[in-house]
């Protein structure tokens, strides 16, 4: 038999309402979510947390409010290390930026992301707060680089070799000389901003093509194994993958055969190029070591 009226009728779920005779319960409004079971009325809707909103109606619990573009948060009961107080959209900060929807610490089968604030990328900066777009991150002027996220133009430091240094075991002519070179970034350098490192002002000396170059320092081949030879300019590369780190000294030496005129009368040029550039003049040093 068929059951009685009153058999079908259900509680209206959380998210919705319904304030009146009738089939259907009501969703609350995009923007707007209840956990109310039974709720008779709009305003068991509550407004999702300033600068925050639903991606559609009917939603349940304050987990489905999502910071808007520009801002970041998260709203659970706890809030994560270093997030704004639970249940707050905070504006990205300057050196930031966020494009969509979403929050902080998301996870589940409601939100199986999380979204923050993304750092302007490596040699750039952005003085805006609450970006929208990686657009407001400005390149960092012309001999200057910045690390990520960087907040303004103070932020752009000079791209030079903290320390540089150049020496040689034997300035005689046509010997055989084995030059140490020690080095150290001022900003970070990977490989994929920087072409290479060239040494020049040996035009007379001796060399192979391939430069097998050895590492006195302990961090690793910083250049390689090996450096690229011609037109009197040795070029060492950092490999793919690497980076120079700031202040780390690297220090490898290579064999030349001194010109007939010793080495110890030529300056040597240390210059790197890429996204990341340096320059610097220095003389060769007396004696064995860097």
């Amino acid at each position: 038999p068929r059951s009685a009226p009153w058999e079908e009728c259900k509680v209206c779920p959380s998210g919705t309402y319904k304030p009146a005779v009738g089939p259907q319960c009501t969703p609350c409004a995009a923007g707007k979510y209840s956990s109310a079971l039974a709720a008779v009325f709009e305003l068991s809707c509550i407004a999702c947390p300033a600068n925050s909103i639903t991606v559609g109606s009917g939603s349940a619990v304050v987990e489905e409010c999502l910071c808007e573009a520009g801002y970041w948060g998260e709203f659970f009961a706890a809030g994560l290390p270093g997030t704004p107080p639970s249940g707050v959209c905070a504006q990205c900060p300057a050196g930031t930026f966020k494009g969509v929807l979403g929050n902080e610490g998301m996870g589940g089968p409601m939100h199986p992301q999380a979204v923050s604030c993304t750092m302007c990328p490596l040699g750039t900066y952005s003085t805006l707060v609450g970006s929208t777009s990686n657009a407001t991150c400005i390149d960092c002027p012309a001999g200057t680089y910045s690390g990520y996220g960087s907040a303004g133009l103070g932020d752009c430091l000079a791209n030079q070799f903290s320390t540089r240094k150049v020496g040689q075991s034997t300035p005689l002519i046509s010997a055989t000389n084995t030059l140490t070179v020690t080095l150290a970034a001022s900003v970070r350098t990977p490989s994929h901003l920087s072409t290479g490192v060239s040494l020049t002002g040996l035009a007379s000396a001796t060399l192979p093509p391939s430069v097998n170059l050895s590492y006195l320092s302990p961090h690793g081949p910083a250049f390689g194994d090996t450096g690229e030879w011609a037109g009197g300019v040795l070029v060492v590369r950092i490999p793919d993958g690497s980076a120079l780190e700031v202040g780390v000294e690297h220090v490898f030496a290579f064999t030349v055969t001194n010109p007939p005129a010793a080495q110890a009368a030529q300056t040597i040029r240390v210059e790197g190029s890429g996204r990341i550039s340096f320059d610097a003049s220095l003389g060769v040093l007396q004696g064995s070591g860097a």
